[in-house]
Protein backbone atom coordinates (compact mmCIF):
# COMPACT_ATOMS: atom_id res chain seq x y z
CA UNK A 1 0.00 0.00 0.00
CA UNK A 2 1.07 3.60 -0.77
CA UNK A 3 -0.87 6.39 0.97
CA UNK A 4 0.15 9.68 0.55
CA UNK A 5 -1.07 12.00 3.06
CA UNK A 6 -1.58 15.78 3.62
CA UNK A 7 -2.69 17.09 7.14
CA UNK A 8 -4.95 20.37 7.39
CA UNK A 9 -6.39 21.98 10.53
CA UNK A 10 -9.44 19.82 10.27
CA UNK A 11 -9.17 16.92 8.05
CA UNK A 12 -6.47 14.50 6.72
CA UNK A 13 -6.84 14.07 2.60
CA UNK A 14 -5.31 10.73 1.74
CA UNK A 15 -4.44 9.20 -1.57
CA UNK A 16 -4.21 5.48 -1.14
CA UNK A 17 -2.98 3.19 -3.84
CA UNK A 18 -3.29 -0.78 -3.22
CA UNK A 19 -1.44 -3.14 -5.89
CA UNK A 20 -3.55 -5.74 -7.56
CA UNK A 21 -5.11 -8.46 -5.01
CA UNK A 22 -3.12 -6.49 -2.28
CA UNK A 23 -4.83 -6.87 1.22
CA UNK A 24 -4.38 -3.73 4.14
CA UNK A 25 -5.99 -3.69 7.53
CA UNK A 26 -7.47 -0.25 8.85
CA UNK A 27 -7.74 -0.25 12.55
CA UNK A 28 -10.30 1.16 14.35
CA UNK A 29 -8.70 4.19 15.41
CA UNK A 30 -8.44 4.90 11.39
CA UNK A 31 -12.18 3.92 10.97
CA UNK A 32 -13.64 6.02 13.44
CA UNK A 33 -12.16 8.98 12.00
CA UNK A 34 -13.24 8.65 7.86
CA UNK A 35 -15.79 10.79 6.77
CA UNK A 36 -16.02 9.82 2.76
CA UNK A 37 -13.73 8.51 0.01
CA UNK A 38 -14.03 8.30 -3.93
CA UNK A 39 -12.76 5.83 -5.81
CA UNK A 40 -11.09 6.26 -8.96
CA UNK A 41 -9.71 2.99 -9.85
CA UNK A 42 -10.44 -0.47 -9.37
CA UNK A 43 -12.38 -2.00 -6.66
CA UNK A 44 -11.47 -3.72 -3.41
CA UNK A 45 -13.57 -6.27 -1.01
CA UNK A 46 -13.76 -5.26 2.23
CA UNK A 47 -14.29 -7.66 5.53
CA UNK A 48 -14.83 -6.54 9.34
CA UNK A 49 -15.23 -9.06 11.66
CA UNK A 50 -15.01 -12.40 9.11
CA UNK A 51 -18.38 -10.14 7.93
CA UNK A 52 -18.51 -8.85 4.12
CA UNK A 53 -19.11 -5.12 3.94
CA UNK A 54 -20.31 -3.73 0.69
CA UNK A 55 -17.86 -3.76 -2.01
CA UNK A 56 -16.11 -0.60 -2.83
CA UNK A 57 -16.07 0.16 -6.63
CA UNK A 58 -15.54 3.68 -8.59
CA UNK A 59 -17.22 6.50 -7.05
CA UNK A 60 -17.88 8.21 -3.71
CA UNK A 61 -18.40 6.55 -0.45
CA UNK A 62 -19.96 6.77 2.92
CA UNK A 63 -19.87 3.77 5.56
CA UNK A 64 -22.94 3.53 8.07
CA UNK A 65 -21.53 4.33 11.66
CA UNK A 66 -21.60 0.59 12.92
CA UNK A 67 -18.54 0.20 9.74
CA UNK A 68 -16.48 2.89 12.21
CA UNK A 69 -16.29 1.02 15.25
CA UNK A 70 -13.66 -2.12 14.48
CA UNK A 71 -10.89 -2.49 11.91
CA UNK A 72 -11.52 -3.47 8.37
CA UNK A 73 -9.58 -5.43 5.85
CA UNK A 74 -9.49 -4.40 2.07
CA UNK A 75 -8.50 -6.24 -0.55
CA UNK A 76 -7.94 -4.56 -4.14
CA UNK A 77 -8.98 -6.15 -7.66
CA UNK A 78 -7.22 -7.59 -9.80
CA UNK A 79 -6.26 -4.86 -11.59
CA UNK A 80 -5.52 -2.32 -7.85
CA UNK A 81 -7.45 -0.25 -6.48
CA UNK A 82 -7.09 4.10 -5.56
CA UNK A 83 -8.92 6.31 -3.87
CA UNK A 84 -9.14 9.41 -2.00
CA UNK A 85 -10.14 9.62 1.36
CA UNK A 86 -11.08 12.39 4.15
CA UNK A 87 -10.86 11.70 7.63
CA UNK A 88 -10.95 14.36 10.64
CA UNK A 89 -8.14 15.12 12.08
CA UNK A 90 -9.64 14.96 15.75
CA UNK A 91 -11.02 11.35 17.47
CA UNK A 92 -14.04 11.30 15.53
CA UNK A 93 -16.11 11.92 12.22
CA UNK A 94 -19.22 13.19 14.70
CA UNK A 95 -20.39 16.61 13.31
CA UNK A 96 -18.67 17.02 9.81
CA UNK A 97 -21.29 16.91 6.55
CA UNK A 98 -20.06 15.64 3.31
CA UNK A 99 -21.06 14.75 -0.20
CA UNK A 100 -20.09 14.54 -3.57
CA UNK A 101 -19.71 16.70 -7.01
CA UNK A 102 -18.77 16.24 -9.88
CA UNK A 103 -17.69 20.18 -11.42
CA UNK A 104 -17.65 20.71 -15.47
CA UNK A 105 -17.12 23.86 -15.56
CA UNK A 106 -18.30 25.86 -12.75
CA UNK A 107 -20.25 25.38 -9.45
CA UNK A 108 -20.94 27.41 -6.91
CA UNK A 109 -19.26 26.19 -3.41
CA UNK A 110 -22.27 27.10 -0.42
CA UNK A 111 -20.25 29.53 2.47
CA UNK A 112 -18.78 27.35 5.16
CA UNK A 113 -18.05 24.35 2.79
CA UNK A 114 -14.40 23.35 1.61
CA UNK A 115 -13.83 20.22 -0.91
CA UNK A 116 -10.85 17.83 -1.25
CA UNK A 117 -9.80 16.85 -5.21
CA UNK A 118 -10.36 13.15 -5.90
CA UNK A 119 -10.06 13.67 -9.97
CA UNK A 120 -9.20 16.60 -12.13
CA UNK A 121 -8.31 20.00 -11.50
CA UNK A 122 -10.55 23.41 -10.41
CA UNK A 123 -9.73 26.47 -9.61
CA UNK A 124 -11.67 28.58 -6.69
CA UNK A 125 -10.42 32.16 -5.75
CA UNK A 126 -7.86 32.40 -7.54
CA UNK A 127 -5.82 29.12 -6.39
CA UNK A 128 -5.84 26.07 -8.26
CA UNK A 129 -6.52 22.92 -6.72
CA UNK A 130 -5.70 19.14 -8.12
CA UNK A 131 -6.00 15.50 -6.67
CA UNK A 132 -5.35 14.81 -2.56
CA UNK A 133 -5.48 18.86 -2.42
CA UNK A 134 -7.90 20.63 0.19
CA UNK A 135 -9.62 24.01 -0.29
CA UNK A 136 -10.56 25.42 3.15
CA UNK A 137 -14.10 26.69 3.69
CA UNK A 138 -14.66 30.34 2.66
CA UNK A 139 -17.36 33.11 4.56
CA UNK A 140 -19.21 33.79 1.36
CA UNK A 141 -20.08 31.05 -2.04
CA UNK A 142 -17.10 30.74 -4.23
CA UNK A 143 -17.39 29.66 -8.01
CA UNK A 144 -15.38 26.73 -8.45
CA UNK A 145 -14.38 26.21 -11.99
CA UNK A 146 -13.06 23.51 -13.82
CA UNK A 147 -13.36 19.89 -14.29
CA UNK A 148 -12.76 17.57 -11.10
CA UNK A 149 -15.05 14.89 -8.81
CA UNK A 150 -14.46 16.62 -5.33
CA UNK A 151 -15.56 15.80 -2.14
CA UNK A 152 -17.46 18.86 -0.32
CA UNK A 153 -16.86 19.09 3.50
CA UNK A 154 -18.22 21.20 6.18
CA UNK A 155 -17.97 21.05 10.19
Amino acid sequence: MKNYCREYKLYEVNMVYLDPNETFTFNERVNSRFISAFVFQGYCTRTQDGVDLPLWDLGYRVDPPEYKITSSTYTAGPEGSSWLCVEAMGDTYEGFQTDYVKVSGEYTLPAGWGFAVATGEVTADGKTATPGLYFGPRTTDVVVSGNADIIILCN
